[in-house]
Formats: structure tokens, C-alpha cells, sequence
């Protein structure tokens, strides 16, 4: 019987608020470590080419079996 109660009473209030988020914040070390991300990323996009040449190097030099893969490669281009 009392969730009879309760559900009648609930019903003359109406439907309880809810509550509001938190406003969030960033520090100014969350900002900064954005800021060092966003250059080390920077970095690494503008010397994807070099770091790339040097892979297929490696791969060249240490793997014969991609070696007729990348000479293929090398003659389309």
C-alpha cells in the first residue's frame, strides 16, 4: 500500500527536475599538453615522405622477400 501512496504523491509534484551537467573546465596543463600533442604531430605528418623512404629501405635492404614487391612498385611510379 505505500507505493500506492508514494505514486500519488509523485504524480501531484509532477516529474522531478533533472539536473544540470557540470559546466566542465580545462586547466592550463590540459591546454598546454594539447598544444605539445597537436606540434608533435605536426612534426611527424611533415616527415611521414622521409620516414616512409626509410622504412622501404629497411624492408629492402633486411627482407628479400618484399624486394620484387617494392621493385614492382618502384617501376609503376
Amino acid at each position: 500500500m505505500p507505493q500506492v501512496v508514494r505514486s500519488r504523491i509523485g504524480a501531484l509534484r509532477g516529474p522531478s527536475p533533472a539536473t544540470p551537467l557540470p559546466h566542465r573546465f580545462r586547466s592550463l596543463a590540459d591546454r598546454e599538453a594539447v598544444e605539445v600533442l597537436h606540434r608533435a604531430a605536426r612534426v611527424l605528418v611533415a616527415s611521414l615522405p622521409a620516414l616512409t623512404d626509410r622504412l622501404v629501405e629497411a624492408l629492402y635492404a633486411q627482407e628479400p622477400g618484399y624486394r620484387a614487391a617494392i621493385d614492382a612498385g618502384r617501376a609503376e611510379v
